[in-house]
C-alpha cells in the first residue's frame, strides 16, 4: 500500500487497473466524453484539440485554438464546442474533424494573452442543443444544434461584480453563473426573467440540484454558501375546482422564500462543487479533503455533519461522480498525482457529536507519480466503471475500477 495512505485506512484498498495511457504534447487542460461516450476530446496547452477513442488510441486531432484550448463540451450530434485563449469558441465535427464555425466571444473586463483574449467555461445543456461560455463578465450562448450559429447567439448582460468564475447549466434552459459577489440564475427561454443570489466575496464554483431547490457556491473564503427556494405547499383543486381554487394556488406558489446559509470548516478556498446525478449528495474540494454534504433532509445539509474523504496529501484539484441514477461513487485526483475513489456511504462514525464523518477511498491509483492531475472525466459506458485521469506532464491515463467485493461496513479511523 502507498505509505502516505497507511495513516487513513485500517482496510486496503483495492488498486484501479491501468487499462490504457496517451501523451499530449504538452500539459492537459481539459477533457470531454461524448454522449454516447465513445469519444473523449482533451485540449492542451498547445493549440491541437486531440480526439481519442475509448483504448485512448488518436483518432484525429483538431486544429484548436493559438495558446490553447480552455474548455471542451461535446453536444448533439457528435459535435463538439471548444474555446480557447484566441478569444473564439469553435464548434467542430468530431467524426470528420471539420471546424463547423468559429466565433469571436467578446466581452468585459476581458482577460487579454498574446493571441487575443481568455475564453473558458465551455457547458452544454442536458439535451446538447445549447452551449455556454465566458468571456470575462459576459456570457454567451449559443444553439449548436443547427447551422446558424451566429444568429442563434445571446449575449447576456455583464454580471455586476469580477471576471466569470463558473458556469453550469440546470436541465435544458437555466444556467448558473460564478462571479464576484455571488451568483446569476439565468434562463435561455424568450422573455424568462433571471436572478441574482448575491454573495460578498468571490464564488469560485456553482452547482445546482436536478429540481433547482438548491443552489450552491464555493466560496474563496473558505465555506460552501447555500440558497435554498423553499416553495410554499400547493394545493390541488379538486375534481370540481373552481378558477378562484387555481388562483389561490398561483398566489401560493409566488410566494417561493429564499433561505440562505454557508457551511464552513475548509482548509482553504473552495474551487469545485458538483452533485451526484439524484441531487442527494454534493462533493466539494478545499485543501487536501474532499467534503461530502448529504441533502437528502427537509432542510438539505442543514443540522447533518459531512463525510470528510481522506488520502491526498497534497490539494485535490478535481473531481467526479460516478454517472449512475443514485450512485454515491466518487472519484478524486490532486496535485499530489494520486487517483482516489470513495463510497461516500461508508465512514467511520465520529467518536463526538457533531464531528465530522470521515471515508477512506475503497480504491487508489497503485504507485501515483508526482505528476499533477488537472481534469477528470467518469465515463457512462458499460457498467460505468472507467474513468480518464489527465495530468500536467501531458499524460491520460484510463483506469477501471474493479468490481465490488463483498460490501461490508468500513470501520476507518484517521
Amino acid at each position: 500500500m502507498d505509505p502516505d495512505l497507511e495513516m487513513f485506512v485500517r482496510l486496503p484498498p483495492q488498486h484501479l487497473q491501468l487499462q490504457h495511457t496517451a501523451e499530449l504534447e504538452d500539459a492537459c487542460t481539459c477533457m470531454a466524453l461524448s454522449a454516447d461516450a465513445q469519444l473523449l476530446a482533451a485540449g492542451s496547452c498547445e493549440p491541437g484539440i486531440a480526439v481519442f477513442d475509448l483504448q485512448l488510441a488518436l483518432l484525429r486531432t483538431l486544429s484548436g485554438h493559438e495558446g490553447g484550448t480552455n474548455g471542451l463540451a461535446f453536444a448533439v450530434g457528435g459535435r463538439l464546442v471548444s474555446a480557447g485563449e484566441d478569444g473564439q469558441l469553435a464548434v467542430w465535427d468530431s467524426s470528420s474533424g471539420n471546424c463547423l464555425t468559429r466565433l469571436e466571444c467578446e466581452g468585459e473586463n476581458l482577460d487579454k494573452t498574446p493571441d487575443g483574449h481568455s475564453v473558458s467555461h465551455v457547458r452544454t445543456n442536458a439535451a446538447g442543443t445549447l452551449a455556454a461560455c465566458a468571456a470575462g463578465r459576459t456570457l454567451h450562448v449559443i444553439d449548436v444544434s443547427g447551422d446558424d450559429f451566429e444568429s442563434s447567439r445571446r449575449v447576456f448582460p455583464p454580471v455586476a461584480g469580477g471576471v466569470i468564475e463558473d458556469v453550469k447549466f440546470v436541465g435544458n434552459s437555466t444556467v448558473l453563473v460564478a462571479y464576484y459577489g455571488g451568483v446569476c440564475v439565468f434562463s435561455t427561454e424568450a422573455g424568462a426573467n433571471g436572478m441574482v443570489l448575491e454573495y460578498g466575496t468571490n464564488v469560485l464554483a456553482v452547482a445546482a440540484t436536478p429540481k433547482l431547490d438548491y443552489v450552491v457556491g464555493g466560496c474563496m473564503d473558505s465555506c460552501v454558501h447555500i440558497w435554498k427556494f423553499e416553495k410554499p405547499e400547493v394545493k390541488q383543486a379538486g375534481a370540481e375546482g373552481s378558477t378562484e381554487a387555481a388562483g389561490e394556488a398561483e398566489e401560493e406558489e409566488e410566494g417561493t422564500k429564499l433561505i440562505e446559509y454557508s457551511c464552513g470548516g475548509y482548509m482553504t478556498k473552495v474551487n469545485a462543487v458538483d452533485f451526484n446525478q439524484a441531487g442527494t449528495q454534493m462533493a466539494s474540494l478545499g485543501g487536501t479533503q474532499n467534503t461530502v454534504w448529504d441533502f437528502t433532509g427537509t432542510d438539505g445539509p442543514g443540522g447533518s455533519v459531512p463525510v470528510v474523504a481522506l488520502g491526498h496529501t497534497k490539494n485535490c484539484t478535481c473531481q467526479a461522480w460516478q454517472p449512475l441514477p443514485g450512485s454515491e461513487l466518487l472519484v478524486t485526483a490532486g496535485k499530489d498525482g494520486r487517483v482516489l475513489v470513495y463510497d461516500t456511504t461508508l465512514f467511520a462514525d465520529p467518536d463526538e457529536e457533531g464531528m465530522p464523518k470521515f471515508s477512506a477511498p475503497i480504491a487508489v491509483a497503485p504507485e501515483p507519480q508526482p505528476d499533477e492531475a488537472t481534469a477528470v472525466v467518469w465515463s457512462a459506458a458499460g457498467d460505468a466503471r472507467t474513468i480518464y485521469v489527465a495530468h500536467a506532464s501531458g499524460t491520460v491515463r484510463c483506469w477501471r475500477l474493479p468490481a465490488a467485493e463483498q460490501p461490508q461496513k468500513q470501520q476507518q479511523e484517521a
